[in-house]
């Protein structure tokens, strides 16, 4: 299982695996159907209005699953498809492909349009308050696009960002590259600050109530930076590499996992994720992919 949950509002439970499978469990962990996507699913699931499920499948196909496990409606696409789904509130459906391009689906799974980049695309898209759509693409760029699909700019790192970017309170977009930096880029995809650590960063930042990003690394390590740029700790696991993307609870814990086999809670003095566009990877607290 690498897809991570989605939870709806009955606190049924979502998820993908590698069986081929998406999972949906009640709060007690019993089974509530599962459905056959005809291909492993790598990609995490988002929930939109009326409890309808997203996810994607290394078939290429983007599948659409009504609340009793039945297929809705599926989109093909020219690569298989780990990138997750985002749902923006006219509930149009954003996720990328391997086939290089970023799609946009209407909820009704016709599209609305798609954005060819120069590399495949892992990194899941974020949505921010205008409806300006950020993704990250292996080709090094992370790209805003408008809600109709033309670029409002790109910013270049110096290799492939798989990293799923995160916007801040302020509208500060941050995002992983795997050239060993954190980035902050301004609304108009100017460079904020970059935070070298010394090894790829895989993982997709969360930023907090006090606007402080977490994020982990391939050296090991779990950081947390400033709003300015500055390290303010490191936490060291095992011999292994942290590219999960963490969570933040209401009481400040911060939950992560890494290589070593080990699920970490760390403390802080945050009160729970930003209250913000898209404050970490699955948008909010409730992880549902949905912007609310």
């Amino acid at each position: 299982v690498e897809s991570s949950p989605a939870v709806d509002g009955f606190e049924n439970i979502y998820f993908g695996s590698r069986d081929g499978y998406l999972y949906a469990l009640d709060s007690d962990g019993n089974e509530n159907w599962r459905f056959a996507a005809g291909g492993e699913i790598t990609s995490s699931p988002a929930v939109g209005a009326g409890r309808i499920i997203y996810v994607g499948s290394h078939n290429g196909k983007m599948y659409s699953i009504n609340p009793d496990g039945t297929e809705r409606w599926s989109f093909s696409t020219g690569g298989r498809i780990e990138s997750s789904p985002a749902i923006a509130p006219d509930g149009t459906v954003y996720f990328g492909s391997h086939d290089n391009k970023l799609y946009a689906l209407n909820s009704d799974g016709t599209k609305k349009w798609e954005f060819l980049t120069g590399g495949e695309i892992f990194s899941s898209p974020a949505i921010g308050l205008d409806d300006t759509v950020y993704v990250g693409s292996r080709d090094g760029g992370l790209y805003a696009l408008n809600p109709d699909g033309t670029k409002k700019w790109s910013f270049s790192t110096a290799d492939e960002i798989v990293s799923s970017p995160a916007v801040g309170p302020d509208g500060t977009i941050y995002a992983g590259s795997r050239d060993n930096r954190l980035y902050a880029i301004n609304t108009d995809g100017t460079q904020r600050w970059r935070f070298t650590v010394g090894a790829s960063v895989l993982s997709s930042p969360v930023i907090d109530s006090e606007g402080n990003i977490y994020f982990g690394a391939r050296n090991y390590n779990f950081y947390a930076v400033t709003p300015e740029g500055d390290k303010e700790w490191a936490f060291r696991t095992g011999e292994y590499d942290v590219d999960s993307s963490p969570a933040i609870s209401s009481d400040g814990t911060i939950y992560f996992g890494a290589g070593d086999r080990s699920l970490y809670a760390l403390t802080s003095s945050a009160s729970g994720p930003a209250v913000t566009h898209w404050p970490k990877f699955r948008f909010g607290a409730r992880n549902t992919g949905r912007k609310q």
